[in-house]
């Protein structure tokens, strides 16, 4: 399993992870955002610079931290659908016993337990649609919020 690691740092990665996002982020969450790439970058270099991994097998971006035992996944990127359990498969090490999502999948909702989250940021969303409704359990992915 070949997995590659990015750097926040280097030039020619994050022209990589830009081209990317901007080309497969087709919204593979329940909940998402769009025409974020920018606001991505600015995660990429400032806030995970060395934590940004390209799978090619599966050709997905995934932003992720090891902290202790437990794995924290930002933001998935793909054009295709994925199951995040295949995908963090390729990240977890057997010190890792807890996976906890910064954002909502698109798939195996029930096969995972769900916090409530709080925080005191305020979410805005503009409907695009008439009868638009939110989902009934979502988090808004870290990485497009300003």
């Amino acid at each position: 399993r070949v997995i590659k690691k990015l750097s926040g740092t280097s030039k020619e990665d994050l022209q990589f992870i830009y081209d990317f996002s901007t080309r497969n982020n087709k919204n593979k969450a329940i909940f998402d955002t769009v025409n974020t790439s920018e606001l991505l970058m600015f995660y990429c270099i400032y806030v995970f610079p060395e934590d940004i991994y390209y799978i090619p097998q599966e050709d997905v971006l995934i932003l992720c931290q090891k902290e202790e035992n437990t794995l924290h996944v930002f933001k998935v990127i793909s054009e295709k659908s994925y199951h995040i359990d295949q995908i963090v498969s390729y990240v977890v090490d057997g010190y890792t016993n807890e996976i906890v999502l910064h954002f909502t999948p698109e798939n195996n909702l029930d096969e995972y337990s769900q916090m409530k989250y709080e925080d005191s940021n305020t979410l805005f969303v503009k409907y695009t649609r008439p009868n638009m409704t939110l989902p009934k359990h979502f988090k808004h992915p870290i990485t497009s919020q300003a």
